[in-house]
């Protein structure tokens, strides 16, 4: 899940493979399945974002990201670049798949035909359900079975994409790598063949993300230690190339945090400010003053730009770290201690 920087919205999806939108009392906004997008599997999600309104929404799935407007509906959907070495390919489209009967019945309840929006679905039912309810037909007795079939289509019309459902699968891109290419002749036909050996790859999975307040910049961060700076219509505005593995993509006070399995990257205005080793520690939490690296029982305190303020040996192991405007407490499992930086 992940919270709007306003405070205001939450993104998260389930195991099943449902991506909610709600506000802060728990209030669903915008629900929409994305299992097609994930291909069935919940390990393919590694990111759920949104911009600081909450307003625009993104989640990634292996070598793709979406963005989303506050409807969950897609704007826009990137595929991350080939690994070095590798090229991207597509596999032919299929014929058109015969239809799901329960996406036809669907349709026929509803009384809509073709490929209709997420809006023209919405406005017939909000219709039908109105005209249908028991309440405004008091004398018709299939008034409440009307009824719940009008609202067991509009659930099926809404969980489809059904662009896919009515019209056959996308063309899927897949990663490849060519070992070989030789070229055998055939003389006694006078003809040639062109034999290419290659093998498979994964892509560059996204592992992380991270969306400017309005939008305009989506970070994408990938397992090769690549990251994307695009825009909301796909252009690449910048590349940063890492250490490892990224983990976790932040905007914090003006700057660009970029944390890997080893190292965190602290960025504003495109140059790298700092670069902290990590190693086998971990990167706490950020603060209102800065933010805190636990290696063991010592932490390390740092400003914003990721200069150290110093350094604090505990000799017990810590539970919890809570930040103050001021300093933090430090938690162990019996005792509490308060850090409070002095004033010049």
């Amino acid at each position: 899940m992940k919270i709007s920087i306003s405070g205001n919205r939450i993104i998260g999806y389930t195991d099943d493979l449902r991506l909610f939108l709600l506000n802060i009392d728990g209030k669903i906004i915008a629900d929409r399945s994305i299992n097609r997008e994930a291909e069935g599997s919940k390990y393919h999600i590694r990111c759920v974002d949104l911009n600081g309104t909450g307003n625009q929404t993104l989640f990634t799935s292996s070598t793709r990201a979406f963005l989303m407007d506050e409807g969950l509906n897609i704007l826009t959907t990137w595929i991350m670049p080939p690994p070095d070495g590798y090229q991207i390919g597509k596999r032919e489209k299929k014929e058109s798949n015969p239809i799901d009967p329960e996406v036809s019945q669907a349709l026929s309840i509803l009384g809509l035909q073709g490929a209709p929006t997420h809006d023209e679905i919405k406005d017939q039912f909000r219709h039908l359900a109105l005209k249908y309810h028991p309440d405004k037909n008091p004398n018709d007795p299939n008034a409440n079975e009307k009824t719940k079939l009008i609202v067991w289509a509009y659930r099926k019309l809404a969980d489809e994409d059904l662009q896919s459902a009515l019209s056959g699968l996308d063309d899927i891109e897949y990663y490849y790598k060519t070992i070989s290419e030789s070229t055998i002749e055939i003389k006694d036909f006078g003809i040639s063949l062109k034999v290419t050996m290659s093998i498979g790859g994964n892509g560059d999975w996204i592992y992380a993300s991270c969306i400017s307040e309005n939008a305009d910049c989506i970070y994408l961060g990938c397992y090769s230690g690549k990251v994307y700076c695009v825009n909301n219509n796909g252009m690449v505005l910048k590349t940063y190339v890492t250490d490892d593995a990224i983990r976790k993509i932040e905007f914090y006070q003006g700057l660009l945090y970029i944390q890997t399995s080893y190292g965190l990257y602290i960025i504003s205005e495109n140059k790298v400010l700092n670069h902290i080793d990590i190693g086998d520690g971990e990167l706490s939490s950020y603060t209102p003053w800065g933010f805190i690296i636990k290696k063991g029982l010592v932490i390390s305190l740092f400003d914003h730009p990721g200069n150290l303020i110093g350094r604090v040996q505990f000799f017990k192991e810590l539970c919890e770290i809570d930040s103050l405007k001021d300093g933090l407490f430090a938690y162990t499992k019996k005792d509490r201690f308060k850090i409070a930086f002095q004033k010049n």
